[in-house]
């Protein structure tokens, strides 16, 4: 499993399209990794086409298709990054910011 979290423009590549086009690669969302992602690279280089794309992450996580089957079967998540997962992520770290009166305290204003 490779977490390519780095491309998050135009002008990133992290994964060689050699090693996209052999994966079962799995971008955030579809439509921008084509256009900024190391999916875009990768179909740049004729390496893949958009077809080629496994599922995107949200058909993983919701069970509508498979995960990673065996410990053989390189995935690669193509993530150019999404505001609903920052928003998430953030959510989650306030939550737990606040449960805890020990943690760190800043002012927003």
């Amino acid at each position: 499993f490779i977490a390519a979290v780095g491309a998050d423009n135009p002008h990133k590549c992290e994964i060689a399209p050699a090693l996209m086009a052999r994966a079962r690669v799995v971008p955030d969302i579809t439509a921008q990794a084509e256009v900024m992602g190391d999916l875009r690279a990768a179909i740049e280089a004729g390496a893949m086409r958009r077809d080629d794309v496994h599922a995107e992450l949200a058909q993983i996580v919701s069970g509508a298709c498979a995960g990673r089957t065996s410990q053989r079967e390189i995935f690669i998540f193509d993530s150019t990054g999404t505001a609903i997962a920052d928003l998430a992520a953030a959510t989650i770290v306030y939550q737990r910011a606040s449960a805890d009166p020990a943690a760190l305290r800043i002012a927003l204003n």
